[in-house]
């Protein structure tokens, strides 16, 4: 293995003398290459395309291979290759059927979470949800005829696929039950499951579409993680709303909103925050603050979020327009309450400012012009090690990324 920051690739047999017999290399082809050899195979494998071809030739003596996996003494050198499966989203108990997973009675290993157990008589693997921690991934891993499968599971209270799940999971805490805290959706755990679009066209033709918002008195107490999805084309147009309505203890992570209209100063993109206890981590948000044609003599300057407890929001990356503004829009908040760390705003630093946030806070108030200026400038502290979640941030070609949605 070789680190990723060396810059140039690295001959492992390094002069024209080495002559290769029954030897391999094993690692990644952009990192290194054999060197230059007199004679034998230069080739890089990875180890599961190393084991599926040569796998079978090393038995014997010190090496231990068990139709799955190599060794060298007790070390791991390769492996046949793993196939993931999708994760599992459960709201109930549940049952994995071994079998039909792998396609054959026998089952030759059964591992749960890493710990090898024994494979169940009838094959059928059954998972208490209660007992699960709720948006913890579990899995199961089964070898079995020749092959690894690994299937994913996870403990949730809601899955959404779609925009009417959308509005239908957040119409369902807008009732007179939910304006005071803690509420029983403090223990709710919804998952969006892929892209959900509202509406395709262009944000230019807000004015044809459909309002997505509740009051903010509705409170949402529960976690909300998008895993890297988006929702696009919302319009939050209704007085003192957001999209999610109120956040009360709430957590919300892992989700891009993209092209989301609001209307009203009073009404923040996102939600609005009672009380202490909510944080906002690894979110991204590109939308407008537009005019309504029955009052156009509003400011359009809210943020997208708004407190009146104490929001702790890290590594998000908020991207604002102030469409005919006639105030100065502050894009992360306009109480100083609001702790951000390690998050940044784009838009025109002519029309908005980074926001009114806490003294405390551990972040960059500069607003940057677009994507490319972000990076150019900060791309170096979009770290795992920053607590930027790296499954979903990604940088490619000096241009940053949220799951499949260019941050322009």
């Amino acid at each position: 293995e070789y680190d990723a920051t060396l810059t140039d690739t690295n001959g492992v047999f390094a002069n024209n003398n080495t002559r290769l017999k029954d030897t391999y290399l094993i690692g990644d082809e952009m990192m290194m290459t054999s060197g230059t050899l007199n004679s034998g195979e230069g080739v890089v494998y990875t180890a599961e395309d190393f084991y599926s071809t040569y796998g079978a030739n090393f038995t014997g003596g010190y090496w231990k291979n068990d139709g799955y996996t190599l060794l060298y003494g007790e070390n791991l050198v390769a492996n046949v290759a793993t196939e993931m499966k999708e994760p599992l989203y459960q709201t109930a108990d549940f049952e994995i059927d071994l079998a039909e997973l792998m396609g054959c009675e026998a089952i030759d290993k059964f591992y749960v979470n890493g710990v090898e157990t024994e494979v169940p008589v009838d094959n059928v693997y059954a998972v208490d949800w209660d007992v699960l921690t709720k948006g913890e991934v579990n899995q199961v891993e089964v070898w079995a005829n020749g092959k690894i499968v690994v299937q994913p599971y996870m403990a949730v209270t809601h899955t959404i696929s779609s925009s009417t799940e959308f509005t239908n999971f957040i119409k369902s805490y807008a009732t007179d039950t939910y304006t005071t805290v803690p509420n029983d959706t403090q223990n709710w755990y919804a998952v969006l499951t892929q892209d959900i679009v509202y509406n395709s066209t262009s944000h230019e033709d807000y004015n044809n579409w459909s309002e997505t918002n509740i009051n903010r008195k509705y409170r949402f107490c529960g976690t909300f993680d998008g895993q890297g999805h988006k929702i696009s084309g919302v319009k939050v147009a209704a007085s003192q709303s957001a999209l999610f309505g109120g956040f009360a203890g709430a957590k919300l992570k892992n989700l891009a909103v993209v092209d989301i209209v609001a209307q009203r100063s009073n009404s923040p993109m996102l939600g609005y925050v009672w009380g202490a206890g909510v944080t906002i981590d690894n979110v991204y948000v590109k939308g407008y603050y537009k005019q309504r044609v029955t009052n156009p003599e509003e400011p359009y300057t809210g943020s997208f979020v708004e407190t009146d407890g104490g929001a702790k929001i890290d590594n998000c990356v908020v991207d604002i327009t102030y469409v005919d503004a006639v105030t100065t829009g502050q894009i992360f908040s306009t109480k100083d309450n609001t702790l951000v760390n390690n998050s940044y705003a784009i838009g025109d630093s002519t029309q908005a400012t980074f926001g009114t946030i806490n003294a405390s806070s551990a972040t960059d108030t500069t607003v940057y012009a677009d994507g490319v200026d972000l990076i150019s400038k900060k791309g170096s502290t979009i770290t795992a090690a920053n607590g930027w979640n790296m499954d979903y941030w990604t940088v490619k070609d000096g241009e940053l990324y949220f799951g499949n949605t260019k941050v322009q």
